[in-house]
């Protein structure tokens, strides 16, 4: 297997209950290789629950059981290849070391407070793994319909250029290279843009992409 091929061997994506981490859960299955591992993880903080005094074990519980439904739900949404996952605070930082690290956009819940501050500009900038922050497409299964890919002559656009053709040639669907980086804000006409993280640059585009963006590592 090449090393291509490993960067969808195995994906965590963040799941809360809402629109934004479900679209996640789709695209993240979509994406990951045929025999790969797909973690739907749903994380409640229970230290939060000892501030609460004498109400601390029934607050408690009724976080788990939210993040229990958040995974339960995801699963329903991407069946028997997701495998859902409910933790409890910080050690979810620990999934995310060399896997995807699949997130809807602009999620501020319950989850990303506990893994991120709840920024997805956080999640971009210090996760060591590549990230997909996923956006809405059109229609269940067709994703992606299109793809463009930042290039340029660092390393980071070199691998970028390799993830996306590989895609490209997995999915059967058109690539466009663009040059310089920037323009990707303007692909308009693709559901899916590959850039590499070479500069805090990569990182913004990332985040304020029309459309989902992987960004490689």
């Amino acid at each position: 297997m090449t090393a291509t091929q490993l960067t969808f061997e195995h994906v965590v994506v963040g799941v809360d209950g809402s629109t934004g981490s479900v679209e996640a859960c789709r695209q993240a299955a979509r994406l990951l290789e045929p025999d790969g591992r797909l973690e739907l993880v749903s994380v409640f903080d229970g230290a939060t629950a000892v501030r609460t005094g004498w109400n601390a074990d029934r607050v408690r519980a009724e976080l788990e059981d939210e993040a229990e439904e958040a995974a339960s739900s995801a699963r329903t949404a991407v069946g028997d290849v997701g495998r859902p996952l409910v933790i409890d605070g910080a050690p979810a930082r620990a999934l995310l070391r060399e896997v995807i690290a699949a997130v809807g956009a602009c999620i501020h819940s319950r989850l990303w407070q506990a893994l991120f501050g709840g920024v997805t500009r956080d999640l971009l900038q210090w996760a060591p793994c590549p990230v997909l922050v996923a956006r809405p497409t059109l229609g269940e299964g067709t994703f992606p319909r299109a793809i463009a890919v930042g290039v340029g002559e660092s390393p980071e656009s070199g691998h970028a250029l390799d993830v996306a053709t590989y895609l490209e040639q997995r999915f059967g669907v058109p690539l466009l290279t663009v040059e310089p980086v920037e323009a990707l804000l303007d692909a308009t006409h693709t559901d899916l843009i590959v850039l590499g993280d070479g500069s805090r640059q990569a990182r913004r585009i990332a985040a304020d992409a029309p459309c989902s963006a992987l960004l490689v590592r």
